[in-house]
C-alpha cells in the first residue's frame, strides 16, 4: 500500500476528498496510489503542504535504481 493511500485513509478521506483539497483530478490520485503513475513536482509539493511534511517527494516518486552499463570485454 502506498504511503499516500495510508495517509489518506488514516485521515478518513476518500480519493475524491483528497483530490478536491489538493486541486487535482481523482483519477490522478488513484493512479499515484496504484503506482501506475509517478507524482509530478507540483503534486508532491502540494501533498507536502497538506500533510504538513508527512508526505515527501521520496514517498511519491522514490529514486530509481540505476545500474551503469557494463563495458564490453
Amino acid at each position: 500500500m502506498s504511503k499516500l493511500k495510508t495517509w489518506r485513509e488514516n485521515r478518513g478521506l476518500t480519493q475524491q476528498e483528497l483530490a478536491d483539497q489538493a486541486g487535482y483530478h481523482v483519477q490522478y490520485i488513484s493512479a499515484i496510489e496504484r503506482g501506475a503513475r509517478q507524482a509530478g513536482m507540483g503534486f508532491a509539493k502540494r501533498m507536502r503542504e497538506l500533510s504538513e511534511g508527512e508526505i515527501t517527494l521520496d514517498d511519491l516518486a522514490p529514486p530509481t535504481q540505476y545500474t551503469a552499463p557494463q563495458k564490453a570485454a
